[in-house]
């Protein structure tokens, strides 16, 4: 006989049944609807008919621009109390390290988590489940920070050697369609390529992608995805002079190995040498077959001079 279980969402409704030893849960495949079944309906008849054991403890913070590999390294030498163990969830740049064990070791996790956090150190962004979105968006509230809605605009001073003095960046929204433009302390434009020398090659995609990203892209970090970004996040997370220097590297060395050998190609030097290689070994050959040819004509020609002098 089905056990109806009531739902306070939705219309559908769910229902449980028992199969000899099997108790089964049927429910609404929506999650929004499961969800708010589990706790009111469907844990109390669980705790009812089974002595249910503690949920585990899960300790959780995430970490950006570190990879999996550099923090397992470390990690990996801490000693972890009984059935705990060390998670990872890598969606580079974002690493998520998470610590499961027995409600009965959360005193000892909870110190070990010091010491995860300790290696973690400056490159943890949250920690739990919240979110960093959610976390922004309550530190700017405790400072009683206001999303304001409107043109903006101003000005900064900065000191370059590029330019041996002052560089004024100012941005007005009414002016040059709100592009920020340069100019000298006295007010004259520089030159617009000083732009490119100053921010180290980073590209709007760059900059709009690991600093301007929204609230919403922060929540699935989509937008730093794009192979530009990822080089940009690995070169400054170890600590490469300007942000392009990986994909820079890496074309550098793809363009290097080509030029020595490239698959049914001519031009690149290995490749010749082994075309060069290639007509050596068939011109040895040809004198190889040369050579025995001569000793087979010398013994012809003994045996013609042989009968001759007979």
């Amino acid at each position: 006989m089905a056990e109806i279980i009531n739902t306070p969402v939705g219309t559908p409704c769910g229902f449980a049944i028992q199969l000899n030893r099997c108790l089964m849960f049927f429910t609404p495949g929506v999650p929004s609807e499961f969800k708010v079944m589990v706790e009111p309906e469907i844990l109390p008849g669980l705790r009812e008919r089974f002595l249910l054991p503690q949920p585990p403890v899960c300790l959780r913070l995430t970490t950006f621009g570190r990879s999996e590999s550099d923090l397992a390294q470390s990690l990996d030498t801490l000693q972890l109390p009984p059935g705990v163990t060390m998670g990872y969830r890598s969606s580079m740049p974002i690493i998520e390290l998470k610590l499961t064990g027995p409600a009965s070791e959360e005193q000892a996790m909870e110190k070990l988590w010091l010491d995860v956090k300790r290696v973690a150190g400056q490159s943890v962004i949250f920690e739990g489940t919240e979110g960093l979105p959610a976390q922004i968006s309550r530190e700017l509230q405790s400072r009683q920070f206001s999303r304001q809605s409107g043109l903006l605009g101003g000005s900064l001073t900065l000191f370059s050697d590029a330019c041996d003095g002052d560089i004024r960046l100012i941005r007005r929204p009414n002016v040059a369609k709100g592009e920020p433009l340069l100019t000298d302390a006295e007010g004259r434009p520089l030159d617009p390529a000083l732009w490119e020398r100053l921010l180290g090659g980073v590209t709007r995609e760059v900059y709009a992608s690991v600093y301007g990203f929204s609230l919403s892209e922060l929540q699935s970090f989509a937008s730093l995805t794009s192979e530009g970004v990822r080089n940009a996040l690995y070169g400054a997370s170890f600590g490469m002079a300007g942000l392009k220097s990986p994909g820079a590297a890496l074309k550098k060395l793809t363009g290097s190995m080509e030029d020595l050998f490239r698959a049914r190609g001519s031009n690149p030097r290995l490749s010749a040498a082994l075309k060069e290689w290639d007509d050596v070994r068939r011109d040895m050959r040809r004198a190889e077959e040369d050579a025995a040819r001569y000793d087979s004509l010398a013994a012809e020609r003994d045996a013609a001079q042989g009968r001759l002098a007979a």
